[in-house]
């Protein structure tokens, strides 16, 4: 048993070694690493994520517009400056499917180059019925990067209760926003009953697209005080962040974070390779989670960004 614990740890090693040589880890490198002994996989892949970004901490703010709500560029800018005031200087805006009119397309470019060249507020968007053009508006206005979650891999994508859009249209968007000069970041669900095979597979697949980010969510199951109750362990969520890691070595991986989202403050996460933050207006309290964070990360060694 001390053997095979030995040989498996010098595996970690080996493959460390091959990600700083630039070389593609695969779904068989994967799976060693899910055997492997946890606390050296996780401290590799903190090494992994120190060599390609440093200590940075991407600090992410949202804003959701609610659903029949027309968007508002005087709330836009209202609420990203509130976020920004609390430290996130990357505001995300999920605008819905309604089709944006030229008009309001033009008022929220204007909005994110007023913000970017005044403020110092970097934008990304969602938004489920972009053109090429419209991308590419976006991106001259200063728009920096687009997210669309797909949740699990296409096998299981129609396993998901509820689904904005087909797999492939997703797939379709984020490539044309690559297409168009923008950033592009996904991301996977936690414990709705996916497996650790599932998990690596949606990384394959969110890699094969270059994408630049990767979302860790959990499910919106909570007790009365908010808690996230999982069925599956920390520790597998913790080496799920860690192999990501592996598989993605220069990607910002994000962390959904709220107070009392996470064991001790989401430090375990950090812990295992993640560099990024994401939490925002409909939080609440928001403005705990984003300076609780931020404490989090300054305490860890990490430099806000």
């Amino acid at each position: 048993m001390m053997k095979e614990r030995d040989t498996l740890n010098n595996i970690v090693h080996q493959l460390e070694q091959r990600t700083y040589r630039g070389e593609i880890l695969g779904r068989e490198d994967a799976r060693l690493l899910c055997q492997a002994d946890l606390q050296e996989v996780k401290a590799a892949a903190c090494r992994v994520r120190r060599f390609f970004s440093g200590n940075n901490l991407h600090f992410r703010g949202v804003i959701s517009l609610p659903k029949g709500v027309p968007f508002s560029v005087s709330a836009f800018e209202r609420e990203a400056r509130i976020l920004a005031s609390h430290g996130a200087k990357r505001v995300h805006i999920h605008l819905g499917r309604t089709p944006l009119s030229p008009a309001t397309l033009e008022s929220l470019c204007q909005s994110i180059q007023f913000l970017h060249k005044h403020e110092g507020i970097f934008i990304g968007i969602t938004h489920a019925n972009l053109t090429l053009q419209e991308f590419c508006q976006l991106q001259n206005a200063g728009c920096i990067w687009y997210h669309d979650f797909l949740g699990l891999p296409r096998a299981k994508f129609s396993q998901l209760q509820s689904i904005t859009l087909p797999y492939d249209e997703k797939i379709r968007l984020l490539k044309l926003a690559r297409s168009a000069g923008l950033e592009i970041s996904t991301g996977g669900f936690f414990d709705i009953g996916e497996t650790m095979e599932d998990r690596i597979q949606l990384v394959l697949e969110a890699r094969e697209l270059g994408i630049y980010g990767f979302l860790v969510r959990s499910p919106q199951w909570r007790n009365e005080r908010r808690d996230w109750i999982p069925s599956i362990t920390y520790e597998e969520i913790s080496r799920t962040v860690a192999v990501t890691r592996f598989l993605l070595p220069a990607s910002c991986i994000i962390m959904e974070y709220e107070s009392n989202f996470f064991t001790d403050r989401g430090r375990w996460l950090l812990e295992s390779g993640a560099n990024g933050i994401l939490s925002g207006i409909s939080t609440e309290p928001f403005h705990i989670a984003l300076e609780e964070g931020q404490d989090l990360g300054r305490e860890m060694g990490f430099v806000i960004c």
